[in-house]
């Protein structure tokens, strides 16, 4: 679990983001130095603002439910208690994104590009089920459901360009390897 955290959470040239119920699978960058989104094997992605960190209280109430997971995300399904719909005491996250399986591997999720005046602004994470999830940032909803037949969709890609045509790629894990996947218009 590491050493524990100074007085308020905070970390040595950082801050501690305390809202997921399981371990962190991966986090994503906004790439302006203010938003992050994390991907957990608690079933959820949340919006992190890197001005808003957790106080003790987030922190203590995450370490608690975090020590107290005794699934195996590999080979076991989420038990219900693992999929939590109310947030921890002091979750520090600006939205939390429900619908998508991380179970298997270590699931990915990424923030879309900045978009343009014409853009929205969109969160796509692979899932368990062979599919790639969107969420719109801004309500959580998802908004779109990409189907992928070859399995467990393991990243997602944005094209770089932004824009209100967003494009995604997801990336599967077949038994042995990877390969890539097709570009799909969000």
């Amino acid at each position: 679990m590491g050493p524990p955290l100074p007085p308020g959470g905070a970390t040595p040239g950082g801050a501690a983001l305390a809202g997921h119920r399981d371990g962190v699978t991966f986090i994503h960058p906004r790439g302006d130095g203010r938003y992050l989104v994390s991907n957990s094997k608690d079933q959820t992605a949340k919006l992190w603002d890197l001005r808003r960190p957790a106080g003790p209280g987030g922190v203590a109430a995450a370490r608690r439910a975090v020590a107290r997971q005794s699934w195996d995300y590999r080979w076991q399904r989420a038990p219900r208690r693992a999929i939590a719909t109310t947030p921890l005491p002091g979750d520090a996250a600006l939205m939390t994104y429900r619908g998508h399986a991380v179970l298997h591997t270590l699931i990915r999720c990424r923030l879309a590009p900045p978009p343009g005046s014409d853009g929205g602004l969109f969160l796509g994470t692979g899932c368990a089920s062979g599919a790639v999830i969107v969420y719109d940032v801004l309500t959580g909803a998802a908004v779109r459901r990409l189907a992928h037949p070859g399995g467990c969709v393991r990243d997602v890609c944005w094209h770089p360009a932004g824009g209100a045509r967003q494009r995604l790629v997801g990336r599967h894990r077949p038994p042995l390897g990877f390969r890539g996947g097709g570009g799909v218009a969000v």
